[in-house]
Formats: C-alpha cells, structure tokens, sequence
C-alpha cells in the first residue's frame, strides 16, 4: 500500500473539529492457521480526497491466537463535521515480522465514513468483506477525547472570508446539537471574529479607528 503523500496533512481545515479515538474489535474472524487460530492485526486507512486513494494510517497491535479479538491500541484521528472522511480498515493474520502487508493473510475489510462511526453514539459493526461467505464482523466505537471536548477549530484568517465573498460560517447540527455548553462557546467566539471583521471594515472606511463614529466605537470595544 502507498506511504501517505507529503502534502497530504491531516487536520489542517479551518472548519468546526474535534479529535476523537477509535477502539476496534472483531468477532467470528476466520481461523486460517492449521494448528493454531489466526493472530489478527487491524490496519486503518484513510482516502486522499485529492488523489482518491487510501493511505496507511495505523495498525493495532498482534494478538495471537484468537478469533475475537479487541485491539487494545487505538486510532486518535481529527473529526471534521462538515467534510466525508472515508475510512477502510483491513484485518490480517501476521505469520512473521516483515512490516509488508502482502506477506500476512488478507481476513477481511471494512469501508465507511468517520461520520458514520462517530454518529453510531456507540458501537459501529459490519460484516468482514474477503475470501468465503463468513469472515466475521468488524465493531468500532468512537469517542471524543476528554481534553478536545468542546474545542474547535475556526480559521484566523478572517481576509480570507472577505476576499472570497463567503457571508456565513457553516456549523453542522449535529455539532451544535452535541452539546449546549460547546454550542455557546462557539457563539461567543464568533461573535468576537465578527466584531474583528466588522472593525477592520469600518477602519478601512474611516482610515483610523480613532475615527470611527462613537456609536460604533462604543459597541466594538464592549466586552462579553
């Protein structure tokens, strides 16, 4: 599989984010060892948008000899609400130490998207696709990670928005939903984006901001 491209950086949007841990775990896996069952390992992908291809991410640890196996590592990812980010993972039986997937055994794969897994609010499961009618199922389960939870990400760059012609900020429902107090904060900063918007127009008017008309003046130096 491709190593990941160097300009691809995950986590680099400027739209609302947060960053969440996915857990995985398998059930009914297929036993393709002859005098022992398989040692599965898990490997996350991730889909370029730009090149259309799926990328290493990450791989779980080895358990040996077991068919359901829940993988103690997991997948710390950046969660974009208003971006598709398609994820595979693909489940191996590991025969020795070469870090070549193509020298393991293919168990089975698993597409979706993070939104999916996340919007579960628990566990996520779908059967296996590989070799045979019955190659198990995958479960995962996401969940946002305590020091991220209420933080998001919104771009510095107001010029931006301006040059664009952009008139809105685009914040998903299920964001806003999630959770009231995360809600008001990011109202709170907004409002301040938008008071730096407004202030650098009405200067751009005016030439200083020391001319701006008091009644302006007085509401852009209100604090909240």
């Amino acid at each position: 599989m491709s190593a990941r491209p160097a300009q691809f950086q995950a986590g680099t949007s400027a739209v609302p984010a947060t960053q969440v841990e996915i857990s995985v775990k398998c059930r009914g896996l297929r036993d393709l060892d002859t005098f022992s069952k398989s040692d599965p390992m898990c490997v996350m992908f991730t889909k370029d948008v730009k090149s259309g291809q799926f990328y290493e991410y990450g791989r779980t640890e080895t358990i040996q000899d077991n068919l359901n196996p829940d993988f103690v590592k997991k997948f710390v990812i950046n969660y974009f609400f208003e971006e598709s980010q398609k994820l595979k993972f693909e489940l191996y039986d590991v025969d020795s130490k070469s870090a070549k997937l193509s020298d393991h055994d293919f168990l089975g794969r698993m597409e979706c998207t993070l939104g999916e897994v996340v919007a579960a609010g628990g566990d996520f499961q779908r059967p296996l696709i590989g070799q045979g009618k019955n190659c198990g199922k995958i479960i995962c389960r996401a969940e946002e990670l305590g020091n991220c939870k209420g933080l998001f990400v919104v771009s510095p760059f107001l010029g931006d928005a301006l040059k664009s012609g952009s008139d809105r900020i685009n914040i998903s429902r299920q964001f806003l939903e999630r959770d009231t107090n995360v809600a008001t904060q990011l109202i709170m900063v907004l409002t301040e984006q938008f008071k730096l918007l407004v202030t650098m127009f009405v200067t751009y008017l005016y030439g200083a901001q020391s001319c701006i008309p008091h009644p302006l003046a007085h509401i852009l130096s209100s604090k909240h």
